[in-house]
């Protein structure tokens, strides 16, 4: 069994603030799906950003058996087939999990944490020895946040062109706090990698998974 990831974003930006009926009944059968797809243990975690603009995407992970499975799957997401949402699927590895932090404490948000190889023949033709070194510190910072409950989960997508990225789920009081977190990641600091983050909802989870 393998693990995927599927990135989903809006056809069009203006069904977010004002949806036809047909697109909001799309949309709300989206979220049923979701919701059931994580309940019967295919699926691990769903969620989308909390904005209203271009930068609005959702994501799911979940397991599958190989490329052609997965591509069913993501097909069957309502909003993807009835193409209001483009959907883009991913093999993923999940390096980091802590399910403590998919719930959250008093006024605390979740962020969606995105990294890119500023350099991505870093990925095909392989690191230089200060990229090796920056990325090592990288995973044991991420590591120790994920180990204190401050970081869900975090991993790569397992494509080594352009298109590589990697994610997170982090909880914090806000987006300066977020920031910060991420301003002081390793590859962020040595220009290794590009961050974005954006708050960020879940949709359902799956509490009882544990990364192979």
């Amino acid at each position: 069994m393998n693990t995927y990831l599927y990135t989903y974003e809006p056809s069009r930006i203006a069904m977010l603030t004002t949806a036809t009926d047909d697109e909001q009944t799309f949309l709300d059968a989206q979220k049923s799906h979701l919701q059931s797809f994580v309940n019967t243990g295919e699926g691990i975690f769903a969620g989308e950003t909390t904005l209203t603009d271009s930068r609005h995407f959702g994501m799911v992970i979940f397991h599958a058996d190989d490329d052609d499975s997965a591509d069913a799957l993501v097909a069957n997401d309502p909003t993807v087939r009835e193409r209001t949402m483009r959907a883009c699927r991913y093999p993923l590895k999940i390096s980091l999990w802590n399910s403590d932090a998919l719930a959250l404490d008093n006024a605390q948000q979740h962020f969606f944490y995105r990294i890119q190889p500023v350099r991505p023949a870093m990925l095909s033709a392989g690191a230089t020895e200060e990229e090796g070194q920056i990325m090592g510190a990288h995973f044991m910072y991420l590591k120790d946040l994920t180990e204190r409950g401050i970081f869900a989960f975090a991993g790569p997508t397992l494509v080594l062109d352009y298109s590589n990225f990697g994610i997170g789920l982090l909880c914090a009081d806000d987006l300066a706090s977020a920031r910060e977190i991420g301003n002081n990641d390793p590859a962020v600091q040595g220009r290794v990698m590009r961050l974005t983050i954006l708050p960020f909802a879940i949709i359902a989870s799956d509490t009882q998974y544990t990364p192979e």
